[in-house]
């Protein structure tokens, strides 16, 4: 029966079918049939239909068996004289066939006649076959009557059931609809397309499962890097579910479209025509007309590569109000706040995982698409490591490697990372381009300087640059330029930082750049004196060049710089190999916002330099003795580091630094005062004075209610210690000479950690209230922890440590009563004598460590009796596992074997 339209045969001869329609021509060729060709056609389906009547008596063509075998849904409309004609039933014998051998999905709807009837060969239905019988070979009939009982008892759609015809119709194609979705897309070509599936599916399922009936107007915004693969991925969804909606239109390279002269009002106006197939009719008169009918209608639109949200609000409107009921919108970009402004719901594509990611290198490095073996497989794989799951980048790497000799990809390999690939670059600058110029200078510092850093901390070093820091670097994580790891680094792709590199190398002379920061360059620069003022940063790791001189005028043409850094990375080490003449540095950019010089080897900054926009002053182990002589104006200084700075005199004047967080001054052996204005730094948050071992008199009080760490151990000549806010959350005085804690910490204010260590000038537990976690008491003068001990109210305390208090005979206190007590550390109290009862099983306790605790009485309560059972059955094994227990020094087998029966007790007879 089936002649391919004029409008299809193009197709037949290169591409399967949608569906292959099968139907009684002078039963439901001009009604039913026609209504259903033509709403599969307005859902952009490809269907094979019969155009004209075919002479009766001519078995069916070979074409329409190839139609029938190239579709993927069949749809057989049965009508009372279905079973008359030969045609049809060749028809059905050949569809079932497809079904039995390729899995053809058939759809039957039964066009007022009995479902019934075909199974059992009833009614008119046995009347066709009997006069078959009498005209064909008994074969073919059977072979028909086989075909037409398979799909008579196949689940389809009745004509008598579904009503009226109209919504007949509209289910049957989307029943249709629904089998073509779950078969191989039918535009959709995936060869090449790797890891392509499974992102599919994940939109899929951010679209919503039942794309069929469901009634909200849902826009997703699919968001990433530059060649990352959004385009591709939004093309094959759009291929796969797009003949489920009654219009469809996709724009690629939305941002092109408009630099080409199309206004918005054009690309308006050619979506509503693509939607409404509506070629010729003037829009502007018809705009309510219009309007309503776009509201009635199920649509799917993908603008793919949109930066600008009121654009896009322009084009689509309010989507809720301007389409119809289960419309999906899908756009593109990579700046994910322009994308949350209109989507419901963000998918962000994720890198080629390293399996992924080798195939696509594979099938494009390789002529024949096969894999590598041998040395070849161990250099794809640092080809695929340096595109870190970029597809772009991926692809344009293998292409340059086919049919290349082996001596070509160990040449292109010493390029990466040095030579940027001009054809990854311009796809990842687009992102750049559409930067402001701060945020561009932001984007430069961190792929040149900061990545990997801490992102509060960049923030503040780069505010004394930039205003409204914090939300630019948000601007760059939302436009895929900058990630922020879980531990809220800032982190980039390769191929991003390898953009930034390529921008600032645009200028080719280093002394020309803004920023450097290759060791071989930054020392060409010094060495030669060659920097201009266009440079604006400079790091260096020092432990990456030779010994280097500098003259004193080094710096001396950079007067825009912000960033210097010359670090080392075994930053305990004094070791400096950039060295300064006796006289110094004659000037230095008065518009550093990061100074960090390690071992600086001047004995004080020049003379003029201005500290005014300082955020950072880093000299670890330095030769300063004088910073700067007089006060200085440092309203932006947030930390200053000094440490290990063994020639320093005088704390420099900080008085005037109003929003200081961070002093580390540790090691500073000649400093011997802190200045009383550190009582009235009112952000501080940390004070470093570890091992200032000449540090003696300090402020009465540290007013901060910011500070969280207060470390003055290894102070000997420190004897009292401020008062201190309620923030402090970790005290160290340990190796000082306090006698007594401040009231502020005994009564009111305790840290979660204090330590005590060596503070033979403690002599009494202190009374210490509730709060404290963690407290460190060893080599302390303390001589008994009385039964009336503040301790009992520590229901906070997890970790006691009393270790080596030789002068320690009695622990009174009843550890049954510290509920969140883990651990207990009282070995080498040699001359503990006693140790309280306990009341109760301590909730928390896993550890209890006695060792060389000689003297130790056993205790009494509730456990005796289970120590006492213990006692002898576990004797010789404790012996042998004594050392494993921090038991060593225990010389009576009795305390050995006791203390370790209340382990195990308390551990659930867990050894």
């Amino acid at each position: 029966m089936a002649q391919l339209p004029q409008s299809n045969r193009r197709r037949h001869h290169h591409n399967q079918f949608d569906v292959f329609v099968s139907f009684r021509g002078g039963d439901t060729r001009d009604g039913f049939a026609s209504h259903l060709y033509a709403a599969l056609r307005r859902r952009n389906v490809a269907a094979f239909f019969d155009a004209v009547d075919l002479e009766r008596g001519n078995e069916i063509s070979p074409s329409i068996k190839a139609a029938i075998a190239r579709s993927e849904v069949c749809v057989v409309v049965i009508s009372e004289g279905y079973a008359f004609s030969p045609w049809c039933l060749d028809e059905i014998a050949e569809i079932a066939e497809c079904r039995r051998r390729k899995g053809t999905a058939v759809v039957p709807v039964f066009y007022r006649v009995d479902p019934g009837d075909l199974t059992g060969q009833l009614g008119r239905v046995g009347e066709a076959f009997d006069g078959h019988a009498a005209v064909y070979e008994e074969e073919k009939v059977e072979r028909w009557s086989d075909a037409l009982r398979e799909v008579g008892n196949l689940s389809g759609w009745d004509s008598v059931v579904t009503r009226p015809e109209s919504k007949l119709v509209d289910e049957v194609v989307n029943d249709v609809l629904h089998k073509l979705s779950q078969r191989c897309p039918r535009a959709s070509p995936m060869k090449g397309l790797v890891g392509i599936q499974s992102r599919i599916k994940e939109v899929e399922s951010l679209l919503q499962k039942d794309l069929l009936h469901g009634d909200d107007v849902l826009t997703i915004g699919i968001w990433g890097m530059g060649g990352i693969g959004k385009t591709t991925l939004t093309k094959a969804i759009f291929d796969q579910i797009s003949p489920q909606f009654e219009g469809s239109f996709l724009l690629e390279n939305f941002q092109e479209q408009l630099r080409k002269s199309k206004t918005i009002f054009h690309l308006h106006e050619e979506l509503i025509r693509k939607i409404l197939d509506n070629k010729n009719e003037s829009l502007a008169t018809e705009l309510k007309f219009v309007q309503n009918r776009l509201h009635r209608r199920k649509v799917l639109i993908v603008l793919d590569d949109v930066a600008d949200s009121l654009q896009l609000q322009e084009l689509l409107g309010d989507g809720d109000d301007m389409f119809g009921p289960g419309s999906r919108i899908i756009v593109t970009g990579r700046d994910k706040h322009v994308l949350s402004i209109v989507a419901d719901k963000i998918y962000e594509v994720k890198p080629l995982n390293p399996d992924e990611a080798l195939e696509l290198f594979c099938l494009n490095a390789s002529r024949k698409g096969q894999s590598f073996a041998g040395n070849d497989a161990e250099m794809s794989k640092r080809f695929v490591d340096y595109a870190k799951g970029n597809p772009l980048a991926i692809r344009i790497l293998g292409l340059a490697l086919v049919g290349r000799s082996r001596e070509d990809w160990k040449s292109k390999m010493k390029r990466l990372g040095r030579i940027v690939n001009p054809d990854i670059q311009s796809v990842l600058k687009v992102s750049y381009d559409g930067l402001d110029r701060e945020e561009q200078s932001v984007f430069l510092d961190i792929a040149c300087f900061f990545r990997g850093e801490d992102r509060d901390h960049v923030t503040k070093v780069l505010d004394g640059c930039y205003s409204s820091v914090r939300v630019m670097i948000t601007n760059l994580v939302d436009k895929s330029l900058v990630m922020v790891s879980c531990s809220n680094t800032l982190e980039m792709h390769d191929l991003i930082q390898e953009m930034g590199w390529g921008i600032v190398h645009e200028q080719v002379e280093p002394e020309r750049r803004t920023r450097l920061w290759n060791p071989k360059d930054v020392f060409q620069v010094l060495s030669r004196k060659k920097a201009s003022v266009s440079m604006e940063g400079m790091f260096l790791d020092m432990s990456k060049v030779e010994e280097m001189h500098l003259e004193g005028d080094a710096f001396a043409k950079m007067d825009r710089l912000r960033l210097l850094k010359f670090h080392r990375p075994d930053y305990r080490s004094d070791v400096c190999n950039v060295h300064l003449p006796r006289c110094g540095l004659q000037s230095m950019s008065d518009e550093l916002t990061l100074l960090h010089w390690h071992g600086f080897p001047s004995a004080s900054l020049p003379l003029k330099f201005c500290a005014e926009n300082l955020v950072e002053l880093s000299l670890p182990f330095s030769k300063v003795s004088q910073l700067w002589p007089g006060v200085q104006h440092l309203g932006n200084l947030r930390l200053i580091d000094l440490e290990g700075s063994k020639s320093l005199k005088w704390i420099p004047d900080l008085s005037k630094a109003e929003n200081l967080e961070t002093v580390v001054l540790d090691g500073c052996e000649r400093v011997v005062e802190l200045p009383s204005y550190f009582q009235h730094h009112t952000k501080l948050k940390r004070l470093h004075l570890k091992s200032c071992k000449n540090l003696k008199f300090l402020p009465t009080r540290l007013d901060s209610e910011h500070l969280r760490h207060l470390d003055l151990s290894s102070c000997p000549k420190v004897s009292t210690c401020p008062e201190v806010s309620a923030s402090l959350k970790e005290l160290n005085l340990s190796g000082t000479t306090i006698r007594e804690l401040p009231i502020s910490v005994l009564r009111f204010r305790v840290p979660k950690v204090l330590n005590l260590d060596g503070c033979l000038n403690i002599r009494y537990f202190p009374e210490i209230s509730g709060g404290i976690k963690k407290l460190t008491m060893n080599g302390t003068g303390i001589r008994e922890v009385p039964s009336s001990s503040p301790m009992d109210h520590l229901l906070e305390l997890e970790v006691l440590q009393m270790r080596n208090n030789l002068a320690l005979t009695r622990f009174g206190a009843d550890i049954g009563k510290l509920k969140s007590l883990r651990l207990l550390d009282l070995s080498g109290c040699s001359n503990l004598e006693y140790f309280s009862d306990i009341s109760e099983r301590p909730a928390c306790c896993r550890d209890i460590r006695l060792g060389g605790c000689r003297e130790v009485s056993r205790p009494r309560g509730v456990y005796s009796y289970e120590f006492d059972l213990a006692l002898f059955d576990m004797q010789e094994k404790l012996e042998e596992k004594k050392g494993m227990h921090s038991m060593s020094g225990c010389t009576g087998k009795k305390a050995v074997s006791r203390v370790k029966s209340w382990l195990v007790t308390w551990c659930g007879g867990r050894g």
